[in-house]
């Protein structure tokens, strides 16, 4: 992003000046993440402002001041009642940027929170507070912006009631969504564009920053690629928790405790707070549905959270106002009861008058239980009408959060219906309702759970795949493919050749399967192992793919027919065949002995297919056996795949591997540690760094 060039290159220090830029400076606010907030006053305009300068402890290193000019930006971009408008961004005559905004008179949630003598006093107003927080985050969610701190201080209460979020300082923008994401897209071009290169290169892998009291586990890991509007969403539900307890998610017990409770999710002590906290159990569900460790077990983001908001508490109002005509009523029922006792006492003598009376007594209470009836099935129905568009929402997408949300929406409609004022057919409905919204919460946590042992399976795979290329200890990559295979259910030696294959088609990775069965099979032929066992693993890959092209590659490695191979590789129908079928043609070339044409054909593969995972992954590992070896292509197709699968254990050792095949040994090194980060005792990445030692040391 080009910035303006700043008039000098000398930072502030000490006390406030009197006077930055055209603002004259009439005492100090307080300090953001990298600034101090002063109040001023504009002298053309005569308007009180605030003015954020950027502190004086930071210079002018390069880092701050993109961040702190991203933060001006951001925040002038995004117009909305519970942000302060930026009214101009500028440098003082040493060259320190500020900018000025509007300036909101009041104080702090946390301010307000401290005084509070008990967790329950003046709670609906510290509700209505939060709620137009997250209206407001919500707006920025669906502009692409993230926050990243949320707390208390800052949240700023006006003094006539207006709230705003303030301290964009850590904001970051996300990169859009394809349609049907989840999140409205971005600008592509235009401000949003060129503020989202700045945002993004502030943001560095490992970095913590933010509040660990609000913060989410992957944020205090330091996972910025993680990072998305469930980082803001368990935030939310932090400072909601300490609307209800008093006390954030995490509090510190000891030296160095607050860091360790939040990168490790340990959230036991704040959900014991909030189930006996004595809040009402719809507010209670909302902080449960942000303080989850896993993002995908959170809220989508903001607006969910500010629809569950303002769905409560207009229950509440309403119940409110149920209670107060209740009452009305039932101050007219009694005083038509003291009429009538009246009117009994005075026409005692007369028998027919008494039954008068007594007749319009029972019509009085005949009247108040249908308007009980009434009034129930009103909130029954409203009950239910949240719950079928929350169950409708669910059902769009497989966010495991939405059924949480529709769920707990139901279960409240149930409790409803089992009042002794509902009547049997809203008991029905709302029992039929809750028990199908159920079902499909069951069925999306099954999903979500087997997602999680796909993803694992692929892993174990990817593992394998890279042995496969650096070993030759066949029998245990054998080995470890059948354990691989019968773990994941699909067992050769107890299923039937179709069977097995049914369960490859139904899996959702199935294509990552049939290659690991090629592979295999390969790899049993080549080392002369059990024939009869590769016929079976060729004949399940056959019938899980019954792809004729890839079934011809199949016979040939089979009957060794490496001719017909290099035939089918360089036909020009060949530059058509879709990515699976070049990535098991090339392999099969390769391991068979063609090195040279299992690279023609992946260079060509790659011209046609420029963001395929596999091609680059091939791309990094074949060129380096040609003779010469080919090294500065394999390093660069394994940056390439890197960049495509950033969370690839497969893919780091790969680069790894090439860096060190390169004699790039230092960039190796920090490349292992890098992937470490995501798991920190993989023995292939610490193998390899070991040896990278070693070699760093001769």
């Amino acid at each position: 992003m080009d910035e303006p060039a700043p008039p000098g290159d000398a930072a502030t220090g000490g006390t406030p000046p009197r006077r930055v830029g055209r603002y004259e400076v009439t005492g100090e606010l307080g300090h953001g993440g990298m600034g101090e907030v002063l109040r001023g006053r504009d002298p053309g305009l005569g308007r009180e402002v605030a003015v954020k300068l950027l502190s004086g402890a930071h210079g002018l290193d390069p880092d701050r001041v993109r961040r702190f000019l991203t933060e001006a930006r951001i925040a002038g971009q995004l117009q909305h009642p519970g942000i302060a408008p930026v009214h101009e961004l500028s440098y003082t005559p040493e060259g320190v940027p500020h900018f000025s905004m509007k300036l909101v008179e009041g104080e702090t949630l946390q301010a307000l929170l401290d005084a509070r003598p008990m967790p329950g006093h003046d709670q609906r107003r510290f509700l209505a507070v939060f709620e137009q927080v997250c209206q407001t985050v919500a707006y920025a969610h669906s502009s692409g912006v993230i926050h990243r701190d949320l707390k208390p201080s800052n949240i700023m209460v006006g003094a006539f009631g207006e709230v705003q979020v303030v301290d964009w300082g850590l904001a970051k923008l996300l990169t859009p969504r394809s349609a049907g994401g989840g999140r409205p897209e971005a600008e592509a071009a235009g401000p949003w564009e060129a503020l989202r290169a700045g945002s993004a290169s502030a943001s560095q892998a490992g970095s913590v920053m933010g509040t660990f009291e609000y913060m989410p586990p992957e944020q205090a890991r330091g996972e910025v690629d993680r990072l998305d509007e469930r980082a803001d969403v368990f935030a939310l539900g932090a400072v909601l928790c300490q609307i209800l307890t008093g006390q954030p998610a995490y509090v510190a017990t000891g030296k160095e405790d607050l860091p360790r409770k939040a990168a490790g999710g340990d959230l036991d002590d704040a959900l014991r707070r909030l189930r006996g906290s004595g809040a009402e159990e719809g507010l209670v569900r909302i902080a449960l549905g942000c303080l989850v460790a896993e993002p995908d077990g959170r809220f989508r983001d903001a607006g969910v959270v500010a629809r569950n908001m303002s769905a409560f508490l207009s229950s509440v109002e309403e119940r409110a106002r149920a209670s107060e005509r209740e009452a009305a009523e039932a101050r007219a029922t009694a005083a038509e009861e003291r009429r009538a006792r009246r009117l009994t006492m005075m026409l005692s003598v007369s028998v027919l008058l008494g039954l008068l009376v007594c007749a319009g007594i029972y019509a009085l209470v005949v009247r108040d239980r249908r308007l009980q009836r009434e009034a129930i099935a009103r909130e029954i129905e409203r009950a239910v009408g949240e719950a079928t568009v929350l169950w409708g929402e669910a059902k769009a997408g497989t966010d495991v959060a939405a059924w949480t949300a529709a769920a707990a929406a139901a279960s409240r409609a149930e409790s409803l219906a089992q009042s002794p004022s509902a009547d049997h057919a809203s008991r029905g409905q709302v029992g039929g309702l809750a028990a199908e919204i159920e079902r499909g919460h069951a069925r999306a946590r099954q999903a979500a759970e087997q997602e999680g042992i796909d993803r694992r399976m692929e892993e174990v795979l990817d593992g394998i795949t890279y042995r496969f290329a650096e070993t030759d200890d066949a029998p245990r990559m054998v080995a470890e493919y059948e354990a691989a295979f019968r773990g994941h259910g699909i067992d050769h030696a107890t299923l039937a050749e179709g069977a097995a294959a049914g369960r490859v088609r139904a899996s959702r990775i199935a294509a990552r399967l049939g290659a690991g069965l090629d592979d295999w099979a390969l790899l049993e032929h080549r080392r002369g192992g059990d024939a009869d066992l590769s016929k079976k693993l060729i004949g399940i890959a056959r019938a899980a793919d019954p792809d004729a092209i890839r079934n011809r590659i199949r016979d040939a490695s089979q009957a060794g027919d490496l001719t017909g191979l290099r035939e089918l590789a360089t036909q020009p129908e060949a530059v058509g065949l879709p990515p699976r079928t070049l990535d098991l043609l090339g392999g099969v070339l390769g391991r068979r002995g063609d090195v040279a044409a299992a690279v023609a054909l992946y260079r060509m593969a790659f011209r046609r297919h420029p963001d395929e995972f596999a091609i680059h992954a091939n791309l990094a590992h074949w060129p380096i056996l040609l003779e010469p070896p080919q090294t500065k292509e394999a390093v660069r197709h394994a940056s390439a795949a890197l960049g495509l699968r950033p969370r690839s254990l497969l893919a780091w050792r790969g680069l790894a591997g090439v860096l060190l095949r390169d004699g790039s040994v230092e960039e190796a090194i920090a490349t292992l540690e890098k992937g470490l980060e995501l798991k920190p005792d993989d023995p292939q990445l610490l193998g390899t760094l070991e040896e990278a030692r070693k070699q760093r040391k001769r």
